[in-house]
């Protein structure tokens, strides 16, 4: 595990938890110098970027790992898959899954650099 990159994450999720009733918050967290490694977090979901044509809930068992906290919700292939949060659970714990989909399945080194910004959405309908 990152534990530098947990630790630049984490943050971040706070700060879009924290956010107002009225206004979503997204962490953007992109891999300095590589725009097509990307994953955004809001309350509830994880989007990443997703270059690959197979099911991306079969890919991540495939890896590995205790990710039953998070469950596929939809995806396009070659472009995106966007995971369901399980309410409850930890900003921690939601930080440690991003930085696995960063090194496991989107395959970066494991000293990776971030780029990190907590951008509004807009407000809440």
């Amino acid at each position: 595990m990152g534990a530098d990159q947990v630790a630049e994450i984490r943050p971040a999720l706070v700060e879009v938890m924290a956010g107002s009733a009225e206004q979503d918050l997204c962490a953007n967290l992109t891999v300095s110098g590589d725009a097509g490694q990307w994953i955004q977090a809001t309350r509830g979901l994880v989007n990443m970027a997703y270059p690959f044509h197979d099911d991306p809930a079969q890919r991540v068992a495939a890896l590995g790992g205790e990710w039953r906290d998070f469950e596929l919700k939809t995806w396009k292939a070659g472009l995106y898959a966007t995971f369901r949060v399980r309410e409850g659970v930890s900003t921690l714990q939601t930080a440690r899954f991003i930085d696995w989909l960063f090194r496991e399945a989107l395959a970066c080194d494991a000293d990776y650099a971030l780029d990190v910004e907590v951008v509004s959405l807009g407000e809440r309908r």
